[in-house]
C-alpha cells in the first residue's frame, strides 16, 4: 500500500491522508490488503461538538481504499446505529467476513466498554453483536484475531470482583487470551501468562500474518508505551522483543499492524512533529538481517590465514543497489540487509588470489527481529600451470637420450656419433640409444613450437606473476619430471659428466642397464631438460636473469622412471618418452 510520505525520523513516514488534529490511532488493514482502517475521535459529518476530554467528538472508525488513497477523503466505515456510538480498534478475521471492535454506551452492553462483531452481507455490515463470552463488567477492547482466526487477543483491565467507583478505571489493563470452540463460540478468557504479563500495563495486541503477537507495553522506565513482540512457541509465548528506534521513541508508541508480507509496521504515535494527538505512522519492520562471514586465503601446502583487506560486494538484482564492505584482520566482514531481497554476492578482486565462486542469498522474511546469515569465501592462492607433454602422443626424446629432440639436440646427437663420443654397436659404451627406431626428425618443428610456447608463459605471464604475488623471501620453482617408455635398457655407460638430481647422482661411467638404467635415464632426461629451459630463460628474459642473480629461482628435477600416468596398451610406447614442467612459488615464514 503506497501512501505519502512526510518523513519524520528514520524510516518512519506519516500517513497524512489519514491524520487529523485529533486522535488517529489503531490501524488495521482489511483482509484484501486493499482497505486501510483506523479508528479517529476527530469532528465529522453531524458530529462537531466535544462530548468528552477522552473521546472529544467520538470514536469513528475510519477507512480509505489503495485506488483511491490520494483521490478521496476518509470514510466512516458504518452508516448504521452503531455510527452513533463510540467504537474503533478494530481487527477483522482472516477471511474478512466478521470485524471485531471495542465499543461504548452500546444499547446492548455488559460494561463501561465491551467486544463487538459484525458481518459482512455484500457490500454492508450487519448490525453489531455483543460478543458476551469476551466481555465484562470492566473496560474490554482492542481486540486482534489469530492469522488462523481460532485465537483471539484483546486488552481488559478485569478483575476477579465486579468494579466499583474505587476500582473501575485504575487498574492496569492486561492481555487476555481465548479459543474458538467447536461451537463456534469462543472460551472463556484466561491472562496470558509471563513473560507477556508483567506488573507493567499492555494494550493494543495485533497478530502478524507469521502468529507472531505484537502489542505496547509501559515496561520500559521513561519512554511511554513501546512496541514490542514475541512469538508462541510450542510451550508458550517467547521472550519479549522491543522493537528498535526509530519505530519506538521516548513518546507513546501503540497499536502496532504488520501488513500481509510482514515487511511494512503501522501504528500510532504522539512523537512530536505529527498533526496533533496520536497520529498513524508506517515503517520498515526492523528486522535486523545480519550478514556475516570470513574470507580465508589458502596457500600452496593448504595452509588457511584470515584475508584482510579484500573487498566484499553485494549487489541487489531487482533495484541493482550495490555496496562495498571490507574484511578486517581477522579476514571477518559483516553488514546488515534489507528483508525480501536477493542479493548477489562476490569477493573483488584479490592480487595473486582466484576466488570462489559468487553466492546469492535470498533474504526472506524473518520469524525473529535479529537473524544472522552466514556466507564464508576462501581465496586460493595463484597456481601456475603444469606443462604435461604427454597430451602431444610424440616422443620427445630418442630412445636412450636425455637431450629433448630439438633439432639442435639432435644436429648434436649426430656429430657425437660420428665422432665415436656415443658408440651405439654392441660392445659400444652406448647401445641402449637407438636413433633409428622412430622418424625423430618429423617431431622437431612440433617440439620446438611446444617449447617456445613454454617460454613465452612462463616470461609473459608466470614471471610478472611471481613479481607481484611472491614475498620477497620466497622463490620461483621450476620442476622437471623425466619419464621413460617400460623397455630396459640394454648394457651401457653414461658418457657424460656427473649429474646430481633431486633423486640421485648419477657418476660419469656409472651402468645403464635394465630398469635400473630407466631409473637413471628418467633423471638424466629431467636434468638435461631442465638445464635447457634454464639457459633458454635466462637468454631470452631480463626478468628471469634478474631472479636468478638474487637467488629467487629454485631448479629441481626429478626422474619419475616408467610413465604409468598415460595410458596406453602398447609395451612400447615412444610418447611415454616425455617430462612433465612445473612451476610454483615456494612457501615463505615472512611477508612481503
Amino acid at each position: 500500500m503506497q501512501h505519502s510520505i512526510l518523513t519524520t525520523d528514520g524510516n518512519v513516514v506519516s500517513l497524512s491522508e489519514c491524520n487529523s488534529p485529533e486522535d488517529d490511532f489503531a490501524p488495521a488493514v482489511a483482509a484484501d490488503t486493499k482497505t486501510f482502517l483506523w479508528t479517529s475521535n476527530r469532528p465529522f459529518g453531524q458530529q462537531r461538538e466535544v462530548i468528552d476530554t477522552k473521546s472529544r467528538f467520538g470514536e469513528k472508525i475510519f477507512f480509505l481504499n489503495e485506488d483511491q488513497w490520494h483521490a478521496s477523503a476518509p470514510a466512516q466505515l458504518f452508516t448504521n446505529a452503531m455510527a452513533e456510538k463510540n467504537h474503533g480498534s478494530a481487527a477483522t478475521t482472516p477471511d474478512g467476513s466478521e470485524l471485531y471492535f471495542g465499543a461504548s454506551y452500546a444499547d446492548v452492553s455488559i460494561g463501561g466498554t465491551d467486544i463487538y462483531h459484525v458481518k459482512r452481507n455484500g457490500g454492508q455490515w450487519s448490525a453489531p453483536e455483543l460478543v458476551k463470552e469476551l466481555s465484562s463488567k470492566w473496560w474490554d477492547s482492542h481486540p486482534t484475531i489469530s492469522p488462523d482466526g481460532k485465537t483471539i487477543i484483546f486488552a481488559s483491565d478485569r478483575g476477579e470482583s465486579d468494579p466499583t467507583s474505587e476500582t473501575k478505571g485504575s487498574r492496569l489493563p492486561t492481555l487476555w487470551i481465548a479459543d474458538m470452540t467447536a461451537s463456534g463460540t469462543w472460551s472463556v478468557p484466561r491472562k496470558l501468562p509471563p513473560p507477556i504479563a508483567c506488573e507493567a500495563a499492555s494494550i493494543s495486541p495485533s497478530f502478524s500474518s507469521d502468529g507472531s503477537l505484537y502489542f505496547s507495553t509501559n515496561r520500559f522506565a521513561s519512554t511511554g508505551f513501546d512496541i514490542v513482540r514475541s512469538q508462541r512457541t510450542p510451550s508458550g509465548w517467547g521472550p519479549v522483543e522491543r522493537l528498535a528506534a526509530p519505530i519506538n521513541s521516548a513518546s507513546d508508541d501503540v497499536f502496532p499492524c504488520i501488513g500481509a508480507d510482514r515487511k511494512s509496521i503501522y501504528f500510532s504515535s504522539d512523537r512530536p512533529g505529527g498533526k496533533g494527538g496520536l497520529d498513524l505512522y508506517s515503517a520498515d519492520v526492523p528486522y535486523v538481517i545480519r550478514l556475516r562471514g570470513q574470507v580465508v586465503r589458502i596457500d600452496e601446502s593448504g595452509g588457511i590465514s584470515p584475508a584482510a583487506g579484500v573487498s566484499v560486494h553485494l549487489l541487489e538484482t531487482a533495484s541493482s543497489q550495490k555496496k562495498s564492505i571490507t574484511t578486517g584482520s581477522d579476514g571477518i566482514y559483516e553488514t546488515t540487509l534489507q528483508a525480501g531481497w536477493i542479493y548477489r554476492i562476490e569477493i573483488g578482486s584479490a592480487e595473486c588470489y582466484s576466488t570462489t565462486a559468487a553466492a546469492e542469498l535470498h533474504t526472506t522474511v524473518p520469524f525473529t527481529l535479529d537473524t544472522t546469515y552466514v556466507q564464508d569465501f576462501s581465496l586460493t592462492r595463484i597456481v601456475f600451470p603444469t606443462f604435461r607433454l604427454e597430451r602431444y602422443n610424440i616422443p620427445f626424446f630418442v630412445t636412450g637420450y636425455y637431450y629433448p629432440n630439438t633439432n639442435a639436440n639432435l644436429d648434436t646427437l649426430q656429430k657425437r656419433i660420428m665422432r665415436k663420443e656415443l658408440v651405439r654397436e654392441s660392445g659400444g659404451n652406448t647401445p641402449y640409444i637407438d636413433i633409428a627406431d622412430e622418424k625423430y626428425r618429423s617431431y622437431t618443428v612440433r617440439i620446438e613450437q611446444i617449447f617456445d610456447s613454454v617460454y613465452t608463459a612462463i616470461i609473459t605471464n608466470i614471471l610478472p606473476q611471481f613479481n607481484a604475488c611472491a614475498f620477497t623471501t620466497e622463490v620461483l620453482r621450476i620442476e622437471v619430471r623425466g619419464f621413460v617408455d617400460p623397455r630396459g635398457l640394454t648394457y651401457g655407460v653414461y658418457p657424460d659428466k656427473t649429474v646430481q638430481t633431486d633423486e640421485t647422482t648419477i657418476q660419469q661411467g656409472s651402468v645403464m642397464a635394465g630398469q635400473e638404467g630407466n631409473r637413471k635415464l628418467a633423471n638424466l632426461r629431467a636434468y638435461y631438460t631442465l638445464k635447457m629451459l634454464d639457459e633458454e630463460l635466462s637468454r631470452r628474459s631480463d626478468t628471469y636473469r634478474a631472479l636468478k642473480t638474487a637467488n629467487r629461482i629454485r631448479l629441481h628435477a626429478y626422474g619419475v622412471g616408467i610413465d604409468t600416468e598415460t595410458e596406453s596398451s602398447r609395451l612400447q610406447d615412444p610418447a611415454k618418452r616425455r617430462i612433465d614442467i612445473r612451476l610454483s612459488i615456494d612457501a615463505a615464514d615472512e611477508k612481503r
